[in-house]
Order: structure tokens, then sequence, then C-alpha cells
């Protein structure tokens, strides 16, 4: 059977992470010991600021869950002001520093993270998503002045299940993984 739905060649590059550079931009979790852990709550629910959101035929799936973080930080330290931020500008900028722009190629969660810390986060009214979803690497000098004032402060090292409930449940953030995936698993009629 033949697939109708265009699927990216490429979306998280696992195989391109640098783990040195992650290492040098994350904190380790243990030094959030300051945190009492022992009341989570059972569940969160976030929909009271994330929007759903659709990369189309794009591999901008690491700038979509970038951009997400980067909301998510800023409503904890808002204390609750909700920004939609840039998926296009996460995932060029982080492609730019991955060396990977000019074709629609993926990017990394180490690139992502330097580029939250160093850039910062544009908001989307700014960069907004393309619609028609297309491939057009651009990076322009307004987008990269806006990331300016939203910069995250650090990036924390995320190392297991537990680890992770432990962070989101405290209200530290949010997490952004990487799945390995192939359009012989996403399409769906097969």
């Amino acid at each position: 059977m033949s697939s109708n739905y265009a699927i990216p060649q490429y979306g998280y590059r696992y195989e391109l992470e640098n783990r040195q550079m992650l290492a040098r931009v994350t904190s380790p979790f243990s030094e959030m010991a300051s945190v009492d852990f022992s009341e989570l709550p059972e569940e969160v629910d976030p929909r009271e600021w994330l929007r759903i959101e659709n990369q189309g035929s794009m591999g901008s799936c690491q700038g979509h869950a970038q951009s997400t973080c980067g909301e998510l930080a800023y409503y904890i330290a808002t204390g609750g002001e909700v920004i939609q931020f840039s998926p296009l500008f996460a995932y060029y900028a982080t492609q730019k520093l991955d060396g990977l722009q000019g074709a629609d190629r993926g990017s990394t969660i180490s690139g992502g993270a330097k580029v939250g810390i160093d850039l910062g986060f544009c908001p989307l009214e700014v960069m907004p998503y393309p619609n028609p979803v297309r491939y057009k690497w651009e990076l322009p000098q307004k987008a990269i002045d806006a990331a300016k004032d939203f910069k995250i402060a650090k990036a924390v090292e995320i190392d297991s299940y537990e680890t992770c409930m432990k962070f989101i449940g405290a209200g530290l953030g949010g997490v952004e993984i990487g799945i390995l995936w192939s359009d012989r698993y996403m399409t769906p009629d097969q």
C-alpha cells in the first residue's frame, strides 16, 4: 500500500546529538535537591497554556517541542502568563547551530537547549509557522532580536522516568524528549 501522507525524511536527529555540548549547557537533576518532591500531584494538566500544534510535513518536531518547553518555562516564571513561541524559529536556529540549515533535515535536542540559553525563544507573531507548511530556511534578524528577551536560565538533565515525573510534578518545567521513528511505523495505512 502507498501512503497519502508526506512523512519527513528527518525529524529528531539522535545520531547528531552533541553530548559534550549538552553536558555543558545542562545542570544535573541532583542540583535540585532543595526542591520538596514529597507531595507531587498524581497528574499535571497542561491544557490551560498548551496549544495543539501541527508540524505538517516538515521535520520540525524538535522546534515544536523546544518552543512548548519555553512556553511552559515562561508560564512558570511569570506565575501564569501565557505566551506562544515560534516553533519555526526554534527549528531553524537549532538547525543553524547543528550545521543542518538549508534543507529540511531535522535538528537535535542538544542544539535546541543551547539555542534556548544563548538566543532565547522568539514570539510566534514575529516568526509564525508557515501555512501552508513549507520549508524555506531563513532566520531573520528581527526574530533573533525578539528572542533575546526570552532566554532560559538553565536546562536540566533528565535521566529517568522517575526524574521526569519529579521535575514535571514539582512544576519545574517541561521535558523535551526525542523519539526515533521511521515512516514504516508512522504511516496510517500499513
